[in-house]
C-alpha cells in the first residue's frame, strides 16, 4: 500500500495535521478512541501518538 499525500506551498502542513489526515484515511475514530481511553492516566497521548505517527 502506498500513501500520496500532497502538500500546499500556501500553508505547510504540521505533522500532527498531516497524522490527523492519514489517520482519517486508514482508521477514522482512532484518534478520539485513544483520547477516551488513555488520556486520563496520559494527558495529549492520543495527539502525539497521531502526530508521531
Amino acid at each position: 500500500m502506498t500513501m500520496q499525500t500532497t502538500t500546499s506551498s500556501a500553508t505547510p502542513e504540521t505533522a500532527l495535521e498531516r497524522g490527523r489526515t492519514i489517520v482519517a484515511a486508514i482508521n477514522p475514530g482512532l484518534e478520539e478512541a485513544l483520547a477516551a481511553k488513555y488520556d486520563t492516566l496520559v494527558p495529549g497521548f492520543a495527539e502525539t501518538l497521531v502526530e508521531f505517527a
